[in-house]
């Protein structure tokens, strides 16, 4: 911010976020695989209201900008097996050409 009869150095840089990610943020909808529309903002944060809606944004062609945007992580699975996580596309490597790339981190843990 200036004004024309003060010099640039009197008013400090301020950095906001653009009204468009607030707009997605507030009146935004999801559409979820089962096909339920839900409110944009119950897709955010560490926990979200709506799982499914968190989901359907990372697997969304352009989640990496999504996710980027919106500071959004993905869910942090339980771990139900023994043993060392396995790169899914290591065990099933014809997988890597079917997969988005958010989706080619994914590991398993072999179960006895």
């Amino acid at each position: 911010m200036q004004h024309e009869s003060q010099g640039e150095e009197i008013y400090p840089s301020l950095s906001c976020e653009p009204m468009s990610l607030q707009v997605i943020r507030n009146e935004g909808r999801v559409q979820t695989k089962s096909g339920a529309i839900i409110p944009f903002a119950d897709a955010l944060g560490p926990t979200p209201k709506n799982p499914e809606a968190l989901h359907a944004l990372l697997a969304h062609p352009k989640a990496d900008e999504i996710k980027t945007a919106f500071n959004l992580a993905e869910p942090i699975p339980e771990i139900f097996g023994e043993g060392d996580a396995i790169p899914l596309t290591d065990v099933w490597p014809g997988l890597k050409s079917y997969l988005p790339d958010h989706r080619k981190r994914c590991c398993i843990i072999p179960c006895e």
